[in-house]
């Protein structure tokens, strides 16, 4: 018997990027029968509402309704390397990271908040880890990487 419901755990949509889709949607002149449409699609006929979407579907949603092309897929790239990085530091600084646990994903997840809640308060950033462009990502890592350098000490 099958309830629909995925077979992990699944985060979806942030209110944040449903603001962009919704955004997007009217800057881009959309009916209502199309947008639902493009989500249908998006989602593989999973549902046609903003709502219910994943964020990784919604994420690739908004990357394509704002680089239709693909010209900024390089960027993107570099981004998320570095973003990987981020975290990837942030989870060996005992100040961000005590008794984490890395194999349950909303451990995961709330982790990610603590980390983007530190660098908004102390971070010489100000700003969300996913607002940041790749310069002020690059300045967000060497930051951690400066922070961990001296509790190693």
């Amino acid at each position: 018997m099958s309830n629909n419901k995925p077979s992990r755990l699944v985060f979806y949509a942030t209110n944040a990027q449903k603001d962009i889709i919704h955004r997007l949607k009217r800057q881009k002149g959309l009916d209502d029968d199309t947008y639902r449409a493009t989500i249908y699609s998006f989602t593989n006929g999973r549902t046609d509402s903003s709502k219910f979407m994943y964020r990784y579907e919604a994420a690739e949603l908004i990357s394509k309704w704002l680089d239709p092309e693909g010209l900024k897929v390089e960027d993107q790239k570099k981004q998320k390397k570095v973003v990987k990085d981020i975290f990837g530091v942030s989870y060996s600084i005992g100040i961000l990271n005590k008794d984490y646990r890395s194999d349950d994903p909303e451990e995961i997840e709330m982790n990610k908040a603590k980390i983007s809640s530190f660098l908004k308060r102390r971070g010489s950033i100000k700003k969300d880890v996913s607002r940041q462009n790749l310069e002020e990502l690059k300045e967000t890592l060497k930051q951690l990487q400066t922070i961990k350098k001296k509790e190693e000490k």
